[in-house]
Parts: structure tokens; sequence; C-alpha cells
């Protein structure tokens, strides 16, 4: 019913994508996105993250169809139906309804369930209706009775419901086909068959067949498991059908040759309830479970033997001997049937010993088992423990002794032989105490042993077989280039050496290791254990490294380092094991158990030929690109200029199975180095346009890819074209401004020379002037001076004169008094002729006083001292006198009556009457003195 492989799965929990536990249906885009329709809206997933969208009743979603001609992603809910589409604004998934296309009020249309595109119309199924879209409107076609399920199978949309059963639509008419073979049975799905049949799958009464318009039963090997454990759903690719159940996960069965495999929760399955399956262009599974999301790798060359669910613990050793296949593990030896059944659920394996098993080994037919507890031997069907052995690595036979072998143990090594049917340990085997590991003989009967840190050991033993006569080791003095964790292996008949520095032999001719080329040639200068198939094929292995070379008829060697790489790191480092089946298939030893290996088988290829950028986030984790085949130019502002990119190459077999290296043209000077890093972030880029390039490498297929996304980043506003064209007329004006401020500059600098040397010329001229004025004033000053002095000079003459006038005066006056008295007694004596002499000189004096020329010359020498004084005093005051200005003019001088008198040749007295008339002219007020008035004229 069931044999053989148990598939890798992947399993998806709610945790994971963090939506609802149940999911309907899955469709995938053109960029191998997939998508799920989940119980809380549409789920969305590259292989590197999730996301959750939701239609506009934020029901769940039922049924899924991507339309790549549109590039629409149709979906259906509850009373609702729609599709998605990219917002080429956000970037984001848009929904649109196309409730609106409905003309008539056909609600509730309850659940949407299945999907279908023929031509160019999408139809949908819901409960009671079938709705036909035709990219404009919508027409309805009512239904009598539920539909439990439909299919689009060459061009015609089959359906059944349990009142009409199996019936088919044209136009919007249903037709019942079939008969009553399907009366009271609940159909869940409708697929398409070879010849041109429908295969009719039940929920509880197995599989049915539509062959010349007639319904019978489908006799089949898994119609018991489908009954027992009710089918909900299935799928084909026309290669396998995958139906689901409800109670048991899924059956996958291949058409061709009617093999079935099954997964289920002993296998893998997060649970056994399907809901739904979809295959995708690889031929692997996807399966919408009640509780998550799993995925079936049913093209894998690589199964486990014993599931997910392995109870057996990590595997060390494996041989097939006859039927069974033996295994060691770090909790026993197991045996088991092979192929491994798996119907549905893994054989369980027979245990035969506890503890931790190293090696399993056959010499003439009997099996030997080393462990922990010591050196087991199977012959004859009963298992036996050899006797003084406590824990062993391996046993190695003796080609010239076939009765004997040697054991190596944590102790040493041990000779074991061979009575009867019986093997017991004869002797320790003396000459040698380093710890050993493997133990290999070569042809020329020399034992080899590896030492983790020294090097290799060559042993060569005595002939009583009691001891070793020669130990000899070989490290880098003679020719191992690395000594530690140097392994030993038989290849092509050939005893080799593995190191990190590739592989080795010993050279007999110059007792020295030298490198071993073939193998070199063939897998590369790396430390690998290497195994050799019964069809000479090799398998070399390390925790790196997982490498066939498989040779075809002409004997050469294909190396496929790819194919067989998931396995890798999945090894035990230093315990590296395969075993080969007489099938051709090979056994791999792993820390889950046992891995089979089937040569022959690839990986179907990329599921994906795509690498691309998957989002664009701006500052604040704002989105602004999502993917797409035909991208959009992405423009972005300057503000935008910190950008977050992802990328994906979506690879969904495994995870972390692709390496990712990017470079941004004119900003990287490299390439990055590879990683599983799938974001890149810049920072302040500089505006202008840009490439961001992007390869990958596919581990697991060995695929290549690269990928390019162009954007802009506009320059700023203060940047762009607007801005340099006010900028450009700004700097026009700027020049225009800055040549005429220059002109005008130039100008007042030759109007500054030019004043400046008109005010040198000015001040060379004021200088002149000055020199001139100065010397005009020396001369001035001269001329002052001698004016002062002439002044001085004249003040003093006139002081003189003054003075020489009183003088004269009061000697005129005195002279005069005498004569009046000498006249007076002459008169008494009557003497006239002495009296008129008397009086002739009295006559005279007084004449001389009053007419003296002397008045001339003091008047114009009072002009001059006292700047023309008289004349100033005649403007003011026209009816003065001569007698007046003479005593104005006396007055000036400070000179007082008594002083006056004598000039003016009369007495005090009539000075004073004089001053008093005077100052009648001149009509002075009392409270003004005369003097006083004089002085400041």
């Amino acid at each position: 019913m069931g044999t053989g492989k148990l598939f890798p799965v992947r399993n998806f929990t709610p945790i994971d994508y963090r939506a609802g536990a149940q999911n309907w249906d899955a469709a995938k885009d053109d960029l191998d996105r997939i998508y799920f329709g989940n119980s809380q809206g549409l789920l969305s997933f590259d292989s590197r993250s999730w996301n959750l969208y939701h239609n506009s009743n934020y029901t769940a979603i039922r049924s899924l169809l991507y339309d790549a001609a549109t590039r629409r992603l149709y979906a259906g809910g509850s009373d609702e139906f729609g599709y998605f589409k990219i917002d080429e604004i956000t970037g984001n998934l848009h929904y649109v309804s196309l409730l609106p296309t409905i003309k008539s009020n056909v609600m509730p249309l309850k659940e949407v369930w299945r999907i279908f595109k023929f031509g160019k119309n999408v139809w949908f199924q819901c409960d009671n209706h079938i709705i036909i879209y035709d990219g404009t409107h919508s027409r309805v076609v009512k239904v009598a009775g539920k539909i439990l399920t439909s299919a689009m199978i060459g061009g015609r949309l089959y359906y059944y419901n349990q009142r009409d059963g199996l019936c088919y639509l044209w136009g919007n008419r249903s037709y019942r086909i079939g008969g009553d073979a399907l009366s009271g049975k609940r159909l869940c799905a409708i697929l398409p068959y070879t010849n041109g049949d429908l295969l009719l799958v039940t929920a509880y009464d197995g599989l049915y067949i539509y062959h010349n318009r007639t319904i019978t039963p489908y006799q089949c090997d898994i119609n018991d498991f489908l009954k027992t454990n009710q089918a909900f759903c299935a799928e084909t690719n026309g290669r396998q059908i995958v139906i689901g159940t409800v109670n048991s996960g899924a059956v996958i069965r291949n058409i061709a040759d009617g093999s079935n495999k099954f997964v289920n929760v002993f296998t893998g399955l997060i649970n056994n309830t399907v809901l739904n399956a979809e295959f995708d262009s690889s031929g692997d599974v996807w399966l919408m479970m009640d509780n998550g999301i799993s995925y079936v790798i049913y093209n894998s060359p690589i199964t486990n033997l014993f599931g997910s669910t392995n109870i057996y613990g990590a595997g060390y050793a494996s041989l097939q001997l006859g039927s069974l296949l033996y295994f060691g593990t770090n909790q026993g030896l197991y045996s088991t049937t092979y192929p491994v059944q798996s119907l549905p659920r893994p054989a369980a394996a027979t245990p035969l010993l506890k503890g931790q098993i190293w090696s399993i080994d056959t010499i003439s037919g009997d099996l030997f088992v080393s462990g922990d507890r010591g050196v087991f031997v199977k012959s004859g069907g009963t298992m036996s423990q050899i006797k003084g052995l406590d824990g062993a690595w391996s046993v190695c036979p003796l080609s010239a002794h076939s009765d004997m072998a040697i054991a190596s143990t944590y102790e040493g090594l041990y000779l074991l032989r061979r009575t009867g049917s019986t093997w017991s340990l004869a002797w320790r085997i003396a000459g040698f105490s380093e710890s050993s590991g493997k133990i290999l003989e070569d042809s020329n009967g020399f034992l080899w042993v590896s030492h983790w840190l020294k090097g290799v050991y060559r042993l060569s033993l005595s002939p009583d077989m009691k001891r070793f006569n020669e130990v000899k080791l070989f490290n880098h003095t003679n020719g191992l280039v690395v000594e530690n964790n140097a392994t030993l292996q038989l290849l092509d008949g050939v005893l080799i050496i593995s190191t990190d520095a590739g592989f080795y032999r010993y050279d007999s001719k110059s007792d020295r290791i030298v490198p071993y080329q073939p193998a070199n040639d063939l897998f590369g200068h790396r430390h690998l254990r290497v195994f050799e198939s019964p069809q000479r094929n090799f398998w070399a292995l390390s925790p790196q490294f997982v490498l066939s070379a498989l040779a075809d008829s002409h004997g050469n060697y294909a190396i496929d380092s790819v194919s067989f790489s998931p396995l890798a790191n999945k090894l035990i480092p230093g315990f590296e094991n395969v075993s080969f089946t007489r099938a051709g298939m090979v056994i791999a030893s792993n820390q889950d158990g046992f891995y089979e290996i089937d040569p022959r088988r690839k990986p179907v290829g990329e599921l994906s030929d795509t690498l691309f950028v998957s989002r664009v986030y701006a500052p604040h984790d704002s989105l602004v690109y999502l993917a797409s085949r035909r991208p959009r130019e992405l423009k972005l502002p300057y503000e935008q200029n910190s950008l977050k990119f992802e990328f994906v190459s979506p690879e969904y077999r495994a995870e972390n199975a692709v390496l990712y290296s990017c470079r941004l043209d004119g900003y990287d000077k490299d390439w990055s180095s590879y990683s599983l890093n799938q974001v890149k972030e810049y920072t302040n880029l500089p505006e202008g346009d840009y490439r961001l390039c992007i390869r990958s490498i596919n581990t697991y297929t060995g695929a290549k890819h690269q990928s390019v996304l162009q954007f802009t980043i506009r320059a700023p506003w203060y940047r762009n074209a607007f801005a340099r064209t006010i900028y450009f007329l700004l700097a026009l004006a700027i020049m225009v401004y800055c040549y005429k401020l220059l002109r005008d500059y130039s100008r007042r600098s030759a109007q500054r020379v030019y004043q400046k040397k008109e005010e040198e010329l000015t001040e060379m001229k004021r200088q002149n002037a000055e020199e001139a004025l100065r010397k005009d004033y020396e001369i001035a000053h001269l001329k002052s001076e001698q004016l002062e002095h002439n002044f001085k000079h004249k003040t003093e003459e006139l002081s003189n004169i003054t003075l020489n006038l009183i003088r004269k005066n009061e000697i005129l006056l005195d002279i005069s008094n005498h004569l009046k008295k000498l006249g007076t007694t002459i008169q008494s004596r009557n003497t006239d002729e002495a009296s008129r002499q008397v009086v002739k000189l009295q006559h005279l004096i007084r004449e001389n006083i009053s007419h003296d020329d002397d008045w001339r010359n003091f008047t114009k020498n009072f002009d001059i001292v006292y700047d023309k004084f008289l004349q100033r005093l005649m403007e003011l005051h026209p009816d003065l006198n001569a007698s007046d200005l003479r005593l104005c003019a006396y007055l000036k001088m400070d000179l007082s009556s008594k002083e006056i008198a004598p000039l003016l040749n009369i007495s005090f007295r009539s000075v004073e009457m004089a001053r008093y008339r005077l100052r009648k002219k001149m009509k002075l007020d009392r409270s003004i003195s005369l003097t006083d008035y004089l002085q400041r004229l």
C-alpha cells in the first residue's frame, strides 16, 4: 500500500505567520510568492516574510486564483468576492470588491469556495450560486441545493450537490450526468484523470471514476484508508494526486505506477487535518491545515527513513544485510525490514542492543557491532557479546587470516579469533598504546591508525600476532602536511588519508606520504570522508559538503555538489557515515537519525527563477515599493533618501538556503560578501539615478541569479530644475547687479581718485593758501606789531602832547595869572604902557591856549589810536561842536575834570558844566554815565 520514503516537511505555525489557524486555499504569483486564504484574511509569503491583508468585510478567505494576464489575485470569502491588486502609489495589496458588478440582489452569497478561469471569464463557486465575471459585469446562476465541490475541466464547469448529483454548467443551464451512483454520498473533489476520465473523491466512500458517461467505484488500494479517515480535499498536477483527510494527513499517489506515499503527524505534518492541497511548479505539495501550513518536499532525493518523530536517536552506522536494515544510534542497535514501510505510519524497528553504537561491520557473513559496551557479533541468527572488551570503535578483518580480526577499542588494539562459528577475544596486541579510532589494512598487510593530533601510524604485526614489530608515525617530517584530524579510508582499493590540505596516500618506494591526485582532482583539496558504493560511485561528506561522484557508462565521474547539500548541516562532525543498499540507495547517518538518498533522483530545479527586491522602505518604515514582475519606475523625493531594501529569491524547500550579495552602483566600491542577510540600508543618498544590483546563490540547487532595481532620488526643492532656473536667474541678476555694482564702484573709484586728486590739489591750494595766510599773518602780525608799536608810539605821543598841552597851558595860565597880578599892580601904579603890554601878553597867551596847532596833531593821532572815534561820534551826534568833541576826546582818554580844565583853558567848574551840557546834547539818561558811554562807543 505504501512503502519507502518519508518526505522532508516544513511546517509553518500560526505563531510563524501571525494569523488565524485555519488555511483554505493557496495560489502563487508570477514572482513565485505564495498566497494563502486564511481564516483572518490573505497571507502572503515570499520565503522570507509573511504579510496579512484583508478583504472589504474582513472575513476569512476561502478561495484564491492568480491571473497572470491581469496580475490580479482573485479571492472569495464570506458574502464577498473580488480581487487584490498592487497599489502603484503605496505598493500594498489593495482589495477591489466585485459585488457592485452584480445587477440583481442575490445576497446572501454565503461562502465562495472555488475560483476558476476559462477564456476571459472568471467563475466563482458559492454555496448556492455560480457567479461568472467577464471583466466588467457579473451574472449569477442559481443552483438548487448546496454545491459541495466543483472543478473547471476542459472548459466545462462541473459541480456536485446532493440533490442533483454530478452536473455541469452550460450557459445558464445545468445538466445532470452519471446517474445515481453517487446518490447519498458526499463528494469532496472532482479531478481530471487519464484518458479524459474524471476521478471523483468522496468523503466516506472512497474513489469513483466517471468513464463513458457512467460513474463506477474505482478499485484502489487506498480506498479503505480514505473511508476510514474521511477524505476532505484533493488536487492533481497530472502526475500525482494528493488527497487530504480529516483524521490522517494526506496520501500522495503516483498516477503512473500506482505507488502511494503517506504524510501525517508521524512523518512530520503539523497536524492530521488537511483542508486543501496545492502542487507547486517543482511538484512539491502545499497542504493547508486546520492549524497551520505544511510543505511536503515530495520531489526531494533525500527522505527521512523514520519521519520527524524519530524515536531512535542520532544515527552513527547502518548496514543492509539480507532483507533487514541494521542501524546504530546513540541509543542502541535496531533492525527493520527494508525498504522501510510507511503505511500510513512508519513501521516500528526492532531494538537489538542498548547503548552508543559506533560502527557496524561484516566479516565472512557475520555482523560485528562496535559500541560503548564493547563488540557484539551476530552469527547464525543470534547476537552475542565478545567477553573482555568494554568499549570498541570498530573491527577490521585481516586479509591473510579469514578467521582473525583486529578490534580497535578504547584501551588499545585486540586480536579476535573465530573458532568454529564463535568469535572470541584472543589477546591484546602489545607495542602500541596510543588512543585509536577506526583501523584499516592496506594491500601490503600493514595496519593504519590515525591520531587526531599527531598524524597517522603504520603498524606491522609480528608473525605470532601478539605484538607490533614496527610502529612508524607519519607526520610533516615525512610528507603529511596537515597532521591533526587526519582520517583513513579505502578508495578504489587504495588506502588514502584525508586532511584539510586534501588527499594523500602512502608511497612505498619513497616511504613517504604523497598527495593522491585522483581524489584531489575529483573532490578538491578538502577534508572529506569518502565512501565507495558497490557500483563504484563515490560519496564524500563533511559538515560543509555532501558531494557525489557518479560514474557514467564510460567510467567518467560527474561531481554533484548541490543536490544533496541540504544534508550537510545535519551530519555529526567526525562521525560522517553512509552505507549502500542493494537497490543502489544511500543511507546517511545524521543527527535526525537516518536519511535515504536516491542518487538517480535530483531536485526538480528552481521553484523560482527570480531574484527581486521585494520591498523598499523609506524613513519611518513607510513602504514605497512592492515587488512586481513589471516594476514601476521608482522615483523618490529627496526627503526619502534613506532607504531600506529587502530582496528575496523564493526557496521554500529549505530554510536559509539562499545567500545574497549586493552592490549600489556609484556608491559601493565592491559587492558585499555572500550572506543570509536579505536587507540592505543606505542613508543620506545624494540625488541622482541609482542601480541596486543583487545576486544570489541557492545552496539547495546551486542556481545563481542576478537582478537590478533602478531608482531615482529627486533633488530637493532647492536643487530641482525649477530651483536651478531660479538660481540661474538670480545668479544672472546678481551678475548684472555685480557688473553694475563694479561699474559704479569703478566710477566711484575713479571719482574718488579724481576727488582725491582734487582734494589733494585743494589741499595743496589750501596749504599754499595757509602758507600764504601764514605769511600774510606773519606780515599782518608784523604789521600789527608795527601798528601796535605805532599805536603805542602814537599813544605815547598823544599822551605826551596832552601832557605837554596841560603843562603848557598850566604854565601859560600860571603866567597869565602872574601877569594878571602884575597888571593889577601896574594899573594901580597907572602905568598905561605897561598895562597895555600886559594885556597884550595875556591875550597872546589865551590865544595860544585856545588855538594851539598841536590840536590838529592831537586829533589826528587820537583817531588813529581810537579808530576814528571822533568821526563816529559826529555821526551819532552831529550837533556837537569842536569844544564838545574836545571834551569827549579827553573823556575817552579817561582824563579827569581837573586834568581837562587846563586843556580847555577853563575852570574845573566850567568843565563840570560843560559835561552837563554835553549829556543834554547827547540825550543821555541819568542812569548812564557819560564816561562809560564814551568808553563803550
